[in-house]
């Protein structure tokens, strides 16, 4: 851990890191929350470099799901790979961000994230259920600025 420490407490990083694993224990999909203290000019951009630097892109089925936040600059940015992308409903990407958003302006950053990354877990469950082995691909760990996350 880091920077992440300015903002989230270690009980917040232990709640969300337990919401990512939850979430993926149900799916074969992957979610990585990431913290960035520097928005670029164009963060979609940014968000897709960091989708394929964190190597979410390589997830076997396709599956991966970003959620990236620069929590002082309060922008966020949700990247999800082709397959979950294509079977999730119209719409659910923007209401995730919305939602999310909607807590952040309330000051309730670990609620907003954790609620996110439960609801991403449930669509990961319908589209790509867990059926006997279920590798944990990547890091469950909150990553900054580029770098991934602690290992376990």
């Amino acid at each position: 851990m880091g920077k992440e420490k300015e903002f989230f407490s270690k009980e917040d990083l232990e709640t969300l890191r337990k919401a990512i694993g939850e979430a993926e224990g149900k799916s074969t999909g992957e979610i990585v929350i990431h913290l960035v203290s520097k928005v670029e000019k164009d963060f979609t951009v940014q968000g897709e470099r960091l989708f394929h630097k964190l190597k979410l892109d390589r997830t076997q089925e396709r599956n991966g799901v970003l959620i990236l936040v620069a929590p002082w600059q309060r922008v966020l940015r949700i990247v999800a790979d082709k397959g979950i992308h294509e079977k999730v409903p119209e719409g659910f990407w923007d209401s995730l961000a919305s939602g999310m958003g909607e807590s952040f302006q309330k000051g309730d950053y670990v609620g907003g994230l954790e609620r996110a990354v439960r609801r991403t877990g449930e669509e990961l469950s319908r589209f790509f259920p867990c059926q006997g082995r279920n590798p944990n691909e990547l890091s469950d760990q909150i990553g900054w600025d580029g770098e991934a996350g602690q290992e376990r």
